[in-house]
């Protein structure tokens, strides 16, 4: 079919069909028809995160945030393609100290599996696990994938645990079809609304979540996504893409317990990097690793923070002879430390300040073999 012949097609489709479209499995049919010209796509993001508010105010998280709530600033490489292979590379800059973090999360859709990476600028060691693709997903906050959101919906109706509908409305006179994501079985339920755009590339243009008030006990709207798209040129045709996201929160914890808010306590944005998005480049199975490296950097803000994180310095490893002295004192502290702990009476529960502390010491332990093996490699 040809790109011309290809573009009426999606129009008709996206312009006679929507109004009979009910359910939600048919709603991501004609999602998945309408993106079909991308097969695969790679961008730039960049974005910031902030806390406002009771949220600010929370000891907790007054301690990650600068004088004026910043909390995060972060640019990395998105790269996905059809069938849900995912890779997410990420810096993040924390405005409290300035520390930057690696962060890397890829997702194996066909073979169940992603991984995840972690590790500041002056670590010796980073943080990596393998997981299944139920534990790790690629719609992070600080990814693209928060705004890209295909394989989110897929995921949320094929879900046994969810009830979906679908409804219409409007948002600016645009005709919209709503994704309603509910619990079931469970009256008044409702988890999450996807407003989806399907004249224009059937992308989500709004998110909405939902948890119960504290005193009402009613639903009430937890957090606010609004996506902006713009076209782009695919082989010839017209398709368009997520470039923007603004995000809204209005949760915090009082005396340790979560709570609603009617004043806004959190504030993300996302956008893309502006001429860094390409098209059906046919990324091969290694682009979805730990190890690849996702290519040329477009924007000097991503250039300059990958520079930074290479420069941080890391503090001279011990010796063989110092490191068997930390080991062996830290293995002392630990022994000292178990013989201390006393069992309270189950009248009175677990006494959760003596397990922290041995579990302290024995992480101690692990980090100092762990560093232990890796200088003996």
């Amino acid at each position: 079919m040809s790109p011309t012949i290809f573009s009426i097609f999606l129009v008709f489709l996206a312009s006679t069909d929507e109004g009979g479209i009910n359910d939600a499995t048919s709603l991501i049919a004609t999602i998945e028809s309408l993106q079909h010209p991308v097969q695969d796509f790679r961008c730039e993001f960049e974005g910031m995160g902030s806390f406002k508010g009771k949220a600010a105010e929370d000891p907790s998280t007054k301690a990650q945030i600068d004088s004026d709530g910043l909390h995060q600033t972060f640019s990395g490489v998105f790269i996905w393609k059809t069938g849900g292979d995912t890779r997410s590379d990420t810096m993040n800059r924390l405005a409290v100290n300035g520390k930057i973090a690696h962060q890397i999360v890829v997702v194996r859709m066909s073979q169940n599996q992603a991984e995840r990476y972690y590790r500041f600028d002056d670590a010796p060691l980073g943080y990596s696990v393998i997981e299944n693709t139920k534990q790790t997903t690629s719609w992070l906050p600080d990814s693209l994938g928060s705004i890209f959101l295909i394989d989110k919906l897929k995921r949320d109706v094929a879900n046994e645990g969810f009830d979906p509908s679908v409804t219409d409305d409007q948002i600016d006179g645009r005709p919209l079809k709503v994704l309603n994501i509910a619990i079931k079985s469970v009256p008044d339920s409702l988890s999450q609304r996807f407003w989806i755009d399907l004249r224009r590339s059937g992308h989500v243009v709004r998110r909405e979540t939902y948890q119960k008030h504290q005193v009402t006990k009613q639903r009430v709207m937890s957090s606010r996504l609004d996506i902006t798209l713009a076209p782009f040129q695919v082989g010839g045709t017209e398709v368009w893409m997520p470039v923007s996201g603004d995000g809204v929160g209005y949760g915090a914890t009082e005396k340790g317990r979560p709570i609603m808010t009617d004043e806004p306590t959190v504030l993300d944005t996302i956008k893309v990097v502006d001429r860094s998005m390409e098209f059906n480049k046919h990324p091969g199975p290694e682009a979805f690793t730990i190890k690849y490296k996702p290519g040329t950097h477009v924007s000097d803000n991503l250039r300059q923070l990958t520079y930074e994180f290479g420069q941080q310095k890391i503090g001279a490893k011990p010796t063989k002879t110092e490191l068997a002295t930390m080991l062996n004192e830290q293995v002392a502290k630990a022994e000292e430390q178990k013989s201390e702990l006393v069992v309270a009476p189950s009248s009175q529960g677990i006494n959760w300040s003596s397990w922290l502390i041995g579990g302290m010491g024995a992480a101690v332990v692990a980090s100092l073999v762990a560093v232990w093996v890796q200088r003996r490699r």
